[in-house]
């Protein structure tokens, strides 16, 4: 496929559960991976790599102050808060918003994946998004690998203001990305999982089919405290249901931590390139 072919293609790559809140304390999901190897999308050229974009919006009358509580795997050695004027919204994007790049732990972990617990005022609105920024290898471009300027934005990612107590299943729907009358499309299922106690947590993440609910695959893991990581790979691909209370593709997730937590997953699609087509606002 033609690199201008690629960056128009039109298709529904990834789901992911997703939330959006308004309180004083909120957990959000922040990525990077654009400092790390590209993760190929059409061999041998094209590469994608993620970010996370916060967005606020200041509903009240008056300034609004946005400041960091704390990130996961690590410390944050010089955070700056954000002011957020009445009416105005801010993205952790925009040039005049750059506190949100000091949200993270110094160094940054790799992979880039961390999460900030900020504090927010309850007239502020908050959420949250996966973005994806394709690029051309050193095979196409004959030197170093080269990103594009494109952006392509849309999948909301978790936005937490309540922790999930220790033994709560947290129950993933919908983390399909479609299929036929037989069974499901070929796709993949990451599931990210965040440890707030203050011991090594011991986490249990399930795949599920919704037809009849039989366990596709299951694994544990051990989760240091304060620190969030992602099982990625979990294959979604399946026929055979022995039931029809569900469409014959459909998944779910179920994740269970010993200890305070919250979790994610996103879904995409092994077979096109997951560009980012829709935008949805929760």
């Amino acid at each position: 496929m033609s690199r201008s072919r690629i960056l128009s293609a039109v298709a529904v790559c990834g789901v992911v559960s997703l939330g959006v809140a308004r309180g004083a304390s909120v957990y959000v999901v922040r990525f990077d991976t654009t400092g790390g190897p590209p993760v190929l999308a059409e061999p041998p050229c094209t590469f994608l790599s993620y970010r996370d974009e916060i967005v606020f919006h200041n509903a009240g009358s008056t300034d609004a102050v946005v400041g960091l509580l704390g990130v996961s795997n690590g410390t944050a050695s010089q955070p700056q808060t954000l002011t957020i004027e009445a009416g105005a919204t801010r993205t952790s994007e925009g040039g005049d918003s750059s506190a949100a790049a000091t949200w993270a732990p110094d160094p940054r972990p790799v992979p880039g994946l961390w999460v900030a617990q900020i504090d927010v005022p309850d007239e502020v609105q908050v959420s949250s998004r996966l973005l994806a920024i394709p690029g051309l290898g050193p095979q196409c471009t004959g030197g170093f690998p080269v990103a594009s300027s494109t952006v392509y934005a849309g999948i909301p990612m978790p936005v937490v203001r309540v922790l999930t107590p220790p033994g709560v299943a947290q129950v993933h729907l919908g983390t399909d990305i479609g299929g036929n009358g037989s069974g499901s499309d070929d796709g993949r299922t990451n599931i990210g999982i965040y440890n707030a106690g203050g011991t090594t947590a011991r986490a249990t993440a399930e795949l599920r089919r919704a037809c009849d609910d039989t366990l596709l695959e299951a694994r544990t893991a051990s989760v240091p405290p304060n620190e969030i990581l992602q099982l990625n790979n979990f294959s979604s691909v399946f026929t055979g249901c022995s039931a029809l209370r569900a469409a014959a593709y459909e998944t779910y997730v179920v994740v269970t931590v010993d200890q305070p937590s919250f979790s994610y997953a996103v879904t995409l699609s092994n077979q096109r390139p997951p560009w980012i087509p829709v935008s949805s606002s929760p």
